[in-house]
């Protein structure tokens, strides 16, 4: 997925509309990153 820059006053999606998340599955939490390597994960 990639994902633009923009302003902090931007008003963006909800992450349940980004994510493939099955009826049952509910976002719970988020962590900010500001250094991602994708080769890695978490």
């Amino acid at each position: 997925m990639n994902f633009r820059e923009s302003s902090l006053t931007a008003r963006g999606r909800a992450l349940t509309n980004i994510l493939e998340l099955s009826e049952n599955e509910k976002v719970r939490s988020y962590i900010s990153l500001k250094n991602f390597d994708q080769d890695k994960f978490f």
